[in-house]
């Protein structure tokens, strides 16, 4: 056998290497790459909305936060703000707020908030939603609330949140986020997004006005870097209520190294 034959013989075993990685990666990772690739095709290759995307509109309905999720494609405003001024929605039709919920209008982001949860508990609590980091802060606070959620998970997992947060890198600067907690409706104005490694636990410190920092793994299906988007509290205005002191947690995890 020739050296010519050697070369080609390991590139055909490299190729087959490649090939089957990529095979088992496509196949574990589909429904957060399909979600990925549909958000593409949809608002950069066709350059049309979301149709996931919806906005809040504050309406007077008893037993609830007082606003409702309707679509942007809707004939109510479409900024992602709430509006200052009721509008005449057909709440039958609509969806009410839920207590302790993450809303992220832009994406068609909604998932339950798990608070207050440590590292060990991470992984069982994200098939319920997204999770609030032990010891960060809290709304209300003048803290830094962290939430960490999957950008892909096994699909075979038992959890419906498996991808919720697969499109947060396509979050922008002043997008709009949404908390509700102790049935009051929070709102925060994205003022950054960073990648970082795992062990750049800083994204945890307190920060000098109160926020919330939101964390998934990125690239989708591997945890080597993270993901963080940063979005300053607007609403309630703290100039007028002063929130509460929350401090830096201490023991802070490395990232959460294991959650993709």
């Amino acid at each position: 056998m020739n050296l010519k034959q050697r070369i080609w013989i390991i590139t055909k075993l490299l190729l087959i290497i490649i090939g089957i990685f990529l095979a088992v990666y496509i196949i574990l990772n589909a429904p957060a790459l399909w979600k990925k690739f549909n958000y593409w095709y949809t608002t950069k290759f066709k350059q049309e909305s979301w149709p996931e995307s919806y906005q809040v509109v504050p309406v007077n309905l008893k037993n609830n936060l007082g606003y409702i999720l309707t679509p942007t494609h809707s004939n109510q405003n479409t900024n992602n703000s709430v509006p200052n001024n009721n509008s005449n929605v057909n709440a039958n039709s609509e969806v009410v707020l839920d207590n302790n919920y993450l809303y992220i209008p832009k994406l068609g982001i909604r998932a339950p908030v798990n608070w207050e949860v440590s590292e060990s508990e991470a992984i069982d609590k994200l098939q319920t939603g997204v999770v609030h980091l032990r010891s960060t802060g809290l709304p209300g606070t003048d803290g830094n609330i962290f939430i960490s959620g999957h950008s892909s998970y096994y699909w075979w997992d038992p959890g419906q949140y498996k991808t919720i947060f697969a499109l947060l890198p396509n979050i922008a600067n002043d997008d709009i986020v949404y908390i509700t907690y102790n049935n009051v409706l929070y709102t925060y104005q994205v003022i950054e997004t960073i990648t970082v490694n795992p062990g750049d636990t800083w994204v945890m410190d307190k920060l000098n006005f109160p926020a919330v920092s939101l964390m998934t793994c990125v690239p989708v299906g591997t945890n080597l870097q993270r993901f963080i988007v940063r979005a300053k509290q607007i609403s309630p205005n703290t100039s007028q209520e002063k929130p509460k002191e929350q401090k830096t947690p201490t023991n802070k995890p490395n990232l959460l190294p294991f959650i993709f």
